[in-house]
């Protein structure tokens, strides 16, 4: 099996990332060894007007675009897996699809976290808000994965948080939902986040379109995700 990433950005995604998931129980992760983790980046147009009236249209286009992005994900998700089977290998794709079919207490989680996947790849880390952040892209960006026995190379094994002391994203989260715990392997979602409060504020604000997309403030505020914005404006600007 050859050029496996190179074959995954051809598919239009923006990230892809090898994990070793050795730390993961074998019964979480089905005896898999490895992960990949894949990404795009969400529309900065859409994400900087979140504080932009009227708040329906905002909720109406970031809607749309959580839809889109996660629909080609799950696309990307299964022409991989498809791929690394055809090359003599196990590979489960954890498209949306497949993780509403391992629901737990009524909830939907994949055998092993997307975001898990991602920040043991390296190319992220999990905030307090519970979102991927990235350098790149901060947490404006949607995430899918696959789960291997392929024997790919992985990215990075040793997992840090770049969020340190910062708590932005806690102060203004209208539902007051984010924990302040730095997250590990053994972290369950719901010890960052209270996924309730969180739901909630995101159906309180006017006329959300799409109950599984979150309001996405807490997004928008975070720097890393204010400098992929401002980093963009830059680049339309400097076009003809």
């Amino acid at each position: 099996m050859k050029n496996i990433k190179e074959y995954i950005l051809t598919l239009d995604a923006d990230l892809v990332g090898f994990a070793d998931l050795a730390e993961i129980p074998a019964e979480k992760r089905g005896d898999f060894p490895y992960g990949i983790a894949i990404a795009i980046a969400l529309n900065p147009s859409i994400i900087k007007n979140i504080f932009v009236d009227p708040v329906a249209q905002y909720m109406k286009d970031y809607g749309e675009e959580y839809e889109s992005v996660t629909k080609r994900l799950d696309e990307i998700c299964e022409l991989t897996a498809q791929y690394i089977v055809a090359c003599g290998y196990k590979a489960i794709a954890q498209t949306r699809s497949f993780v509403n079919e391992q629901r737990e207490d009524g909830k939907t989680k994949a055998k092993v976290p997307h975001k898990t996947v991602a920040a043991l790849s390296g190319f992220g880390w999990i905030g307090k808000n519970t979102l991927l952040i990235t350098e790149k892209y901060g947490s404006a960006l949607r995430l899918t994965s696959v789960l291997t026995d392929a024997p790919i190379s992985a990215d990075k094994s040793e997992y840090s948080c770049n969020c340190g002391d910062c708590s932005i994203c806690i102060d203004n989260c209208p539902g007051k939902a984010i924990k302040n715990i730095m997250w590990s392997t053994k972290t369950d979602r719901d010890d960052l986040i209270d996924f309730d409060a969180c739901r909630k504020a995101s159906m309180l604000r006017e006329e959300a379109v799409n109950e599984h997309a979150p309001c996405g403030i807490c997004i928008s505020y975070c720097p890393h995700t204010q400098r992929y914005l401002k980093m963009e404006q830059k680049i339309q600007m400097r076009k003809p």
